[in-house]
């Protein structure tokens, strides 16, 4: 639900304003100020994972390249052998 997160993070800050008073604004800025570090965050995993399906897609190219030219050279080699 949508909008149950709104109402329960207000109630949350509701009742721990009448617990703790003035420090809950120092807790609710460390929530403010973490929304864009995880996005930056997210970006930098993001890009990261891009770079590595890459890479790893470039390395089974590779090996497959490397697996039929090897098979190809060794059916002709037996072929040569037969005939």
């Amino acid at each position: 639900m949508t909008w149950s997160a709104p109402v329960q993070i207000s109630i949350a800050i509701y009742m721990l304003w009448r617990l703790m008073g003035v420090a809950v604004l120092a807790g609710l800025a460390v929530m403010i100020l973490i929304i864009p570090i995880n996005g930056v965050i997210a970006t930098i995993s993001r890009k990261l994972q891009v770079s590595y399906v890459r890479q790893c897609i470039c390395v089974i190219n590779f090996l497959f390249s490397f697996l039929f030219r090897n098979k190809t050279v060794l059916l002709f080699q037996l072929l040569s052998f037969y005939l």
